[in-house]
């Protein structure tokens, strides 16, 4: 049977709460020093593991019911009055550990668990291989039809594995799959006052609307009889009377919407209290992260938190969670050395990290920071020599923050061996994208006397963000404020090249350029000049060149789902004031994009004449399609159904066309089948990319004609444009 998820919620909440109360009680095991406090102590610890365990069973989570009874077990072998080993603390600190970890997604516990806690291990069989099935044959003289079905990435499950695309780290509380939060009576009470509020201009506003409507209709007709000059002395009266109403009601109207806005800012402050978690919520599982690494290394760390007792909205804790596990896994292997090394160096043989958090208006700072020996430089210059990051001349020319930069590579990792805590080359590349992906930032300093700090930055709110809306090509972009350093205007002579890439200098210092897709090279008032957006990012300044400026203002972001949330240098999207789709541009990402030179790059220019037609119904997945093609040097026009698209081909000139399936007037299989038919475009290459996967929908597709087929939920921009590059002949 399956649970309503109000229930799961609610065990989660419940599980956790006890799981929690567990570990903190672990630690105060023997502190009391009175026999007597410590039985009592140890009866409530089991009370709570047995708690668990019936509700997990209760859930039909057996796993985590199986796990909880053992540690309860494991405990009672303790006889009363005598201290609990060290050994037995450690065993129930890793239960419920993985207790914890497991309450989102309950899975088979890990053998050395159940071995440590006393369960026998039964050996799983070996599945027997499956026979590969045989191609079949194709008929001789047929086209091969290319059929792509996107892969779901599993993300690993390695001990330091950083937050990946896929991964969805669990809430803070209550589970993000459930959804739920606990509010207080008190909280509701206070986010009534603001709604009545709102329901009173409701209805004085639909009062406003209908005596508009009558000073409309008599603007009307005082305007009709104007036109045929026949106004007398009373409708000369009445058209001032009608002023002086209109007069009236416009300060009706400005009065209502400063009402309105006072409200709205009033409901959106409560339910922004109303989601906020304490930063302590996570200090739980983080200290046992911090006692599982210790383990594994031998070594000796305490952690301390300042600024537990801040709110943070739950997205934000949620993000958080997996990077700051990694940071602390980083501490102890890279960076706290090994009670006897830091004992002959006349410290404390226990080494400590340091989580603190900051708060601010825009944004929200976390800082990891140890007392270890500090990052290694040698290794890293090394290292990066070895995989052909940097040259010797370029490296001698790094400072040290730009080598600790190095680290943050994909795939890199010093440890010379691969052990339960690192190794692997999964790390600060995933944490710092995994910021970067929500706006945030991640940076890397040296800490004196020794050790190392980082900093994990996000903006203050993940709901709302103010942007400066700007145009290129026609198109409205936006661009985090926060970050923005200064706008200016740019000549096309004033631009230089450094290093194979295009740069300009602004305020005395330069900046790399980056042009928006489409810009205009003539700028206001006949002069070719530019408009440019000085962003400072962690990795250096970048000048984005826009035609026009149009403002700043506070919109609401959403991140954008499959199949384009991993399309490059963009950070979500929003909704324009006249309805349309607004691009949120990530800085940082456009900084790699352009030092990298992927959209400079000459070899590339041909693409530009590739014109390629895109049909949806759904004016979002048009505009990010479009957004996705353009910035990857394609002409791209759209259309809104397959008639629509069938008149473009016929008038037009495109290379290829990328259809939607399920669409009004004219379905994709419909468009498909008409191109095939078609004499002059019957060999036009065709891409449906659609929601529906099921082996028959794909089979539909085939029998259309269509080149490609390929399911928008198990898929990212990368494959889309790797398939028309194929298609085109453009692959590299």
């Amino acid at each position: 049977m399956q649970l309503p998820p109000e229930i799961l919620a609610i065990f989660r909440d419940e599980a956790k709460e006890h799981l929690e109360d567990v570990a903190a009680g672990l630690e105060q095991l023997g502190a009391s020093g009175d026999p007597v406090s410590e039985t009592e102590h140890r009866v409530n610890l089991k009370r709570k593991l047995h708690n668990v365990k019936g509700a997990a069973n209760s859930v039909g989570f057996a796993s985590l019911g199986k796990i909880a009874h053992a540690a309860e077990d494991r405990l009672a072998t303790v006889a009363d009055g005598d201290p609990v080993p060290r050994q037995i603390v450690d065993d129930l600190f890793a239960a419920v550990h993985w207790l914890l970890e497991s309450l989102e997604e309950p899975g088979d516990p890990p053998a050395e668990l159940q071995r440590r806690l006393g369960l026998e291990v039964e050996a799983a069989p070996e599945p027997e291989p499956e026979p590969e099935p045989e191609p079949a044959p194709e008929p001789a003289g047929k086209k091969r039809k290319r059929v792509l079905r996107g892969t779901k990435k599993t993300p690993a499950s390695s001990a330091d594995d950083a937050p990946g695309e896929e991964a969805g780290p669990a809430a803070a509380s209550g589970g993000a799959s459930g959804g739920f939060i606990r509010v207080k009576s008190t909280a509701l009470e206070q986010v009534l006052s603001p709604v009545a509020a709102l329901a009173m201009l409701r209805v004085q506003g639909r009062r406003d609307i209908d005596r508009l409507e009558e000073l409309a209709l008599l603007s009307q007709r005082l305007a009709d009889r104007a036109s045929e000059g026949r106004l007398g002395p009373e409708e000369i009266d009445a058209l001032r009377e009608l002023g002086e109403e209109l007069e009236l009601q416009y300060r009706h109207g400005r009065e209502s919407s400063r009402r309105t806005d006072l409200a709205l800012t009033d409901l959106e402050d409560q339910f922004r209290r109303m989601r906020l978690v304490p930063f302590q919520s996570l200090e739980t599982s983080l200290r046992l992260t911090l006692r599982e690494a210790c383990e594994a290394t031998g070594k000796q760390v305490r952690l301390e938190v300042e600024g537990a007792e801040a709110g943070l909205d739950r997205r934000h804790l949620e993000l958080l969670k997996p990077p700051l596990m990694h940071m602390l896994r980083n501490s102890v292997d890279h960076g706290i050395e090994l009670p006897e090394a830091r004992t002959a160096q006349g410290e404390d043989p226990t080494g400590t990290v340091l989580l603190r958090l900051e708060t601010g208006a825009d944004r929200i700072t976390v800082v990891v920071e140890d007392d270890g020996a500090g990052m290694d430089v040698e290794a890293i210059s090394r290292k990066a020599l070895e995989r052909g990051l940097v040259t010797e001349e370029e490296l001698a020319g790094l400072s040290q923050g730009q080598i600790f930069e190095l680290a943050c590579s994909p795939g890199f990792s010093t440890a010379r061996k691969v052990t339960q805590v690192s190794g692997r080359g999964v790390g600060l590349d995933v944490v710092r994208t995994a910021m970067e992906r929500e706006g945030g930032s991640l940076s890397i300093e040296a800490r004196e006397p020794k050790g190392t700090r980082f900093l994990l930055s996000l903006p203050a709110s993940l709901l709302t963000t103010n942007v400066l809306r700007v145009t290129a090509g026609g198109r409205v972009y936006a661009l985090p404020v926060a970050g923005v350093e200064s706008t200016s205007r740019v000549d096309p002579e004033s631009i230089f090249t450094l290093d194979g890439r295009p740069c300009v200098e602004i305020g005395g210092r330069s900046a790399l350029v980056h042009r928006l897709q489409g810009v205009e090279s003539q700028g206001e008032g006949g002069d070719e000049r530019s408009h440019a957006v000085v962003i400072v990012t962690p990795r250096g300044r970048v000048a984005v060149l826009v035609d026009r400026i149009l403002g700043d203002d506070e919109m609401v972001v959403r991140a954008l789902g499959p199949p384009y949330r991993k399309v490059r240098g963009v950070l979500g999207a929003t909704i324009g004031e006249e309805g349309q789709v607004v691009p949120v541009l990530n800085p940082v990402e456009i900084f790699d994009i352009d030092q990298a030179g992927i959209r400079a790059a000459k070899p590339k220019a041909a693409r530009v004449r590739r014109a390629i037609l895109v049909v949806d119904d759904s004016i979002t997945t048009r505009t990010l399609e479009r957004h996705v093609l353009e910035s990857h040097g394609y002409l791209v026009q759209t259309a809104s159904d397959g008639s629509q698209a069938f008149e473009a081909l016929k008038a037009g000139n495109y290379d290829l066309v990328v259809s939607d399936v399920e669409m009004p007037v004219l379905d994709g299989i419909g468009l498909a089948r008409k191109i095939r038919a078609d004499p002059e475009l019957g060999k036009k290459p065709l891409i449906l990319v659609t929601s529906l996967g099921s082996e028959e929908d794909e089979e539909r597709g085939r029998k259309a004609g269509a080149d490609a087929y390929i399911v928008k939920s198990r898929f990212d921009q990368t494959q889309l444009l790797q398939t028309i590059a194929e298609l085109l002949g453009d692959a590299e």
